[in-house]
């Protein structure tokens, strides 16, 4: 049996007020971050001096509450000491699209810093830099947040950590240009806020889930759009198996909109929003899930068709249980032998007494592997609690010839 298990690092958010600006350990309350690659734009280079992002509301993390923006972080790349900029430049300000188009930069952005001479005393890599803002910002969950950096000229500047992915989400150019480059490319970029206290009664907004139809007990992600949201405000989910049916808690009231659960059957889902003592009801939204494969026991046979309680192939048997098990499975194989190679995905319902179970009775599965991405005759991707007994598996005639990866 095959087990495998993942520790998660814990992150303490801890929030001091800063005066000034210097590289810091510190985390922002509110963050998106990234692990992708490192850009000179803008703050190491005397070309494209000036960046404008645009952060979508789920973007950061945790979820925001509305407030006045105190402080802002921007994440350096490379070490720097001393890093002087003239007319270094932080505006902000509010757009409805997610994306950039190459055109003309946004205008109409609130400065809220400047100095006309900023001196960044040292940077480490991959450290946050706070900045005090001389202007407080007023951010909304409701809409798309633009952050533009600019500087006219620099000695000792630094790169700053982007994320690659998400498409056109930043655009570049010179500081004296009206118009700019849309590319990939999300800052790595914070912010702590003084939040706003929530309203009486609250706007519950509407239920939203990830997939509207998964695997058995597969994880869906339940949020809410058009809610209101401040401090003091609580959240707690309910689910039904009608609409308008008797709702029941699911664990307890949280701060955040957000909660991720693992349905086993189709429900509607609510959230039971709360400010003052006054609680409203979200519009409620449906999960379908697809039924988990019944336990018991199976064949795998090559002479047979596949059918009732049989598959003709390794790669059908995986694909029937790939949406969850009720029970144990066997699969007892016989014949054969089978030229082919597949992936058991992660199974929901398996656990240590349901487990899945291919018994080879001695038959034999070959792979000729040609292909690097596909060198195993078995893949176990996030699997868990498979056994597999007494199965020759034959990949020598492959170039790579993995037998279980």
């Amino acid at each position: 049996m095959l087990k495998f298990y993942l520790r998660l690092a814990c992150l303490t958010l801890v929030y001091v007020l800063y005066t000034g600006i210097t590289a810091t350990a510190q985390t922002p309350q509110y963050f998106s971050f990234g692990t992708g690659s490192s850009n000179s734009f803008p703050l190491n280079t005397a070309a494209s001096n000036k960046v404008q992002w645009v952060y979508e509301p789920s973007k950061f993390s945790p979820t925001p509450l509305p407030g006045m923006i105190t402080t802002v972080y921007i994440m350096s790349s490379t070490i720097s000491t001393n890093a002087t900029f003239t007319n270094f430049t932080i505006k902000m300000g509010y757009a409805s699209f997610t994306q950039f188009t190459s055109g003309p930069f946004e205008t109409g952005l609130t400065t809220v810093y400047f100095a006309a001479s900023q001196v960044i005393p040292s940077t480490s890599v991959d450290g946050w830099i706070p900045i005090q803002l001389q202007t407080p910002f007023s951010y909304s969950t409701s809409q798309n947040l633009i952050v533009e950096i600019s500087q006219t000229a620099y000695s000792n500047g630094f790169s700053v950590r982007q994320d690659a992915t998400g498409g056109n989400l930043r655009m570049y150019g010179a500081v004296t240009s009206a118009t700019g480059t849309a590319g990939t490319g999300l800052l790595n970029f914070g912010f702590d806020l003084l939040a706003s206290p929530c309203t009486t009664p609250p706007v519950p907004g509407t239920a939203t889930a990830s997939a509207s139809t998964v695997c058995f007990s597969s994880p869906v992600t339940l949020n809410l759009t058009g809610n209101s949201a401040g401090l003091g405000q609580t959240y707690q989910w309910q689910s039904s198996t009608t609409q308008a049916g008797t709702y029941t808690d699911i664990g307890s009231s949280q701060s955040i909109t957000s909660i991720t659960i693992n349905p086993t059957a189709t429900l509607w889902y609510r959230a039971a929003v709360t400010c003052g003592g006054n609680t409203q009801y979200s519009v409620p939204v449906q999960v379908n899930v697809t039924p988990g494969f019944p336990g018991g026991t199976y064949t795998i046979n090559s002479t047979q068709p596949t059918g009732g309680t049989n598959f003709q192939t390794f790669t059908e048997a995986a694909a029937a249980i790939s949406c969850g098990i009720t029970g144990p499975v066997i699969f007892n194989v016989s014949n054969g032998p089978y030229n082919e190679h597949f992936t058991i995905p992660a199974i929901g319902g398996t656990s240590s007494t349901n487990t899945v179970t291919f018994n080879g009775n001695g038959a034999t599965l070959n792979y000729n592997s040609t292909l690097t991405g596909e060198r195993a005759a078995i893949t176990l991707s996030g699997a868990d609690w498979i056994r597999i007994n007494n199965l020759t598996i034959n990949a020598s005639t492959g170039t790579y010839g993995w037998g279980i990866h």
